[in-house]
């Protein structure tokens, strides 16, 4: 992806935010949040007006686990709101979503907010069953029913 990416700035690509989206959510698989989200921040602005909703989405979603590390809740809202609105409005289906909400789910849960996880891991179970992807579903239904069972616990 980084070869790609140089290769597509080289270019003067109008597709640059494709490998820039997909490094960073290399690096929200990697666990390097505060890398991923400075990297991606600048696309909130420069996506605004390309009707690319899914990359719209996704961008927001890359945003979240780093504020979730922080703890930064009503920011981690105000990025939420809009990708969740994005992919209900135009009913995107992408794998890029799916994964990047499973790893939102994943840190913000790790962040001791199950409500705000549950939340994310719904979006990428839905995600995952409208793509088919049964394994990955299964995942995600692993981890809402892990959360269930300590709430209950509680």
């Amino acid at each position: 992806y980084r070869q790609a990416h140089s290769l597509m700035r080289a270019l003067g690509s109008g597709q640059l935010f494709v490998t820039q989206i997909n490094l960073a959510i290399l690096d929200l698989a990697r666990g390097r949040y505060a890398r991923a989200h400075t990297a991606i921040k600048p696309l909130i602005v420069d996506l605004k007006g390309k009707q690319n909703w899914a990359a719209m989405a996704v961008v927001r979603l890359i945003c979240l686990p780093d504020l979730a590390e922080k703890h930064h809740w009503a920011e981690w809202d105000r990025n939420y709101q809009p990708a969740f609105f994005l992919v209900e409005e135009h009913a995107l289906r992408d794998p890029e979503l799916a994964w990047t909400a499973q790893l939102v789910g994943d840190a913000t849960r790790k962040a001791g907010q199950p409500t705000r996880a549950a939340h994310v891991y719904r979006l990428a179970l839905a995600q995952w069953t409208t793509l088919g992807r049964e394994e990955q579903k299964q995942s995600v239904q692993r981890a809402l029913d892990q959360m269930a069972e300590e709430g209950a616990k509680r």
